[in-house]
């Protein structure tokens, strides 16, 4: 059974919440196990008031929008962007399969290095409210100090 996956910031924005945040979507993009990944608009109280965001769905259509029509190759990414292309495994060169993932690590090598926190933070503390929103199955919250608190329903 495919599960959901709930992704939060709290704190304050630095770059640092973007590329945990990019890290996490990226990999549970990645999984079988995960169907949808959402994201908690303003932290933990997006949780209380369940104010996600698809974040699958918007990845999908911010690539298409960011990337349309343009021709990218290896030799165009940044570093890091090549460091997140070499993780997803090499393709033969030129292949559409080899596009995608380009543009896949386009994507996330630039969220990652963005300021702010991209689904908008608060400073409230996590704790586990009594009635948690049936679209959750696990949920990450980042912190301003790098704790990463998580639940498991």
């Amino acid at each position: 059974m495919k599960k959901n996956l709930l992704v939060a910031q709290s704190g304050g924005p630095t770059a640092v919440i973007n590329a945990s945040l990019s890290g996490v979507i990226r990999e549970a993009l990645r999984q079988e196990k995960i169907e949808e990944v959402y994201g908690a608009r303003y932290g933990i109280e997006g949780v209380f008031q369940e104010d996600f965001l698809n974040l699958s769905q918007i990845v999908q259509e911010q690539q298409e929008a960011l990337f349309f029509g343009k021709n990218m190759d290896y030799a165009s990414l940044s570093p890091l962007a090549r460091e997140l292309y070499e993780e997803s495994g090499a393709e033969e060169r030129g292949t559409e399969e080899e596009g995608l993932k380009i543009r896949f690590a386009a994507y996330f090598a630039r969220l990652a290095t963005t300021p702010s926190s991209a689904l908008g933070s608060c400073r409230k503390s996590c704790k586990i409210p009594r009635r948690i929103p049936q679209i959750l199955r696990s949920c990450f919250v980042f912190s301003k100090n790098g704790i990463l608190d998580t639940f498991f329903i």
